[in-house]
């Protein structure tokens, strides 16, 4: 009997899922589909521990339960890895019904949530790491049967490269999510772009000016930088245009939804030898993006970290960057002018400012960065 090949949407959709790490939790749902179920998992293992797994919604509640205990004595999977690899099996077939009913593993953990005869494969990845696929009907009475393997076998081959792509990927680039990470630990919005405006990433701050229709609009597949005024989204775009060609790009100021000027854009160019997403030589454009109502904003916390300073040190230089006078921080704080004064040639010391008003510019020119609440 024959069987449909597989669409070439269906096949995007798992590689798309497979390297987009926004798209990933969903590419459990994708490849239960393709089997003509709804629910299902896939994990991927590197010497023998989970590197990194997707699962259906209607199972997220038996993950916690089952990596605490329950999976050392599932005896599906262990069952499966013993082989054949590469095909598809039901799980009449990794141990039977009969005593599977009898056993700890179904009775406390796989009955109470719904599962029984799931169809699943394992296949290798590379030396040392494989991937467990895993379909099944969750609290249904419709049980998988053997005309249900070729679907499994069908879309198996696709999620193998789908996974070895995005193992390579990440091997390439060991230190991708550490570069996002501190991208989005900035408190302006960051942007690099291509030529064409098309969006290679953006930080929080930057979605989260855009979610405010505060001037810039950070558009979906397809759309792109762009702007909430036709025109300032074409002298964007000319700008974005300029500095990834190589040009210098430049400065503007964008207006909101409301109708006033809420940021100030710098479009700057990015070396064309980064080679970004893998195109050596691309052009690539930098664009931050900063509130025209923001002043610098950091913490008397942020300040001891990059200094040094003690409490009451980074206190006392917020309150001399804020334009208090020494007079008024040593009654505030109930101390001598002398002793304030010590501590401020301690500040000066530490941060390398000659005098207040070069404390007053070190500190506008710090970035303010977000708290771990991201606040």
């Amino acid at each position: 009997m024959g069987h449909r090949p597989l669409s070439a949407d269906l096949i995007g959709d798992i590689y798309e899922a497979a390297l987009d790490d926004e798209r990933w939790p969903g590419i459990a749902k994708i490849v239960a589909g393709a089997t003509g179920t709804r629910s299902g998992g896939l994990w991927i293992a590197q010497e023998g521990r989970i590197a990194d797994f997707a699962i259906t919604e209607d199972g997220t509640a038996s993950q916690v339960p089952y990596i605490a205990h329950y999976s050392k004595y599932d005896v599906w999977n262990q069952n499966l890895m013993r082989g054949p690899w590469e095909r598809a099996r039901l799980g009449y077939e990794l141990f039977p019904e009969r005593e599977l009913v009898k056993t700890e593993f179904y009775n406390d953990f796989a009955r109470p949530y719904g599962m029984f005869r799931p169809m699943a494969a394992v296949t290798r990845l590379a030396r040392g790491t494989f991937a467990t696929v895993s379909t099944i009907q969750l609290g249904t009475r419709r049980l998988l049967e053997e005309s249900n393997k070729p679907s499994l076998d069908r879309v198996l081959p696709h999620v193998r490269r789908a996974l070895q792509l995005r193992l390579n990927r990440r091997r390439h680039s060991p230190n991708a999510l550490l570069h996002v990470a501190a991208l989005d630990a900035l408190a302006f919005g960051v942007v690099a772009s291509d030529a064409a405006g098309g969006i290679v990433v953006a930080n929080k701050a930057a979605e989260t000016l855009a979610g405010a229709g505060a001037g810039i609009v950070l558009g979906g597949r397809g759309k792109g930088l762009g702007a909430v005024g036709a025109a300032e989204a074409r002298a964007l775009a000319a700008l974005v245009n300029d500095a990834a060609s190589g040009g210098p790009g430049g400065v503007m100021r964008l207006t909101g939804r409301s109708g006033s000027a809420e940021l100030a854009v710098l479009v700057t160019p990015l070396p064309r030898s980064l080679g970004l997403n893998g195109a050596e030589g691309g052009g690539y454009a930098l664009v931050t993006l900063r509130s025209t109502s923001d002043s610098p904003s950091f913490s008397a916390e942020i300040l001891s970290g990059l200094f040094g300073l003690s409490p009451a040190q980074a206190d006392i230089a917020l309150a001399i960057f804020a334009g208090k006078a020494p007079e008024e921080i040593a009654a505030e704080r109930g101390v001598a002018i002398s002793t304030l004064r010590s501590h401020l040639a301690e500040i000066f010391a530490r941060t390398g400012a000659e005098n207040q008003r070069d404390l007053v510019r070190l500190l506008g020119m710090l970035p303010p960065v977000r708290t771990q609440s991201g606040t």
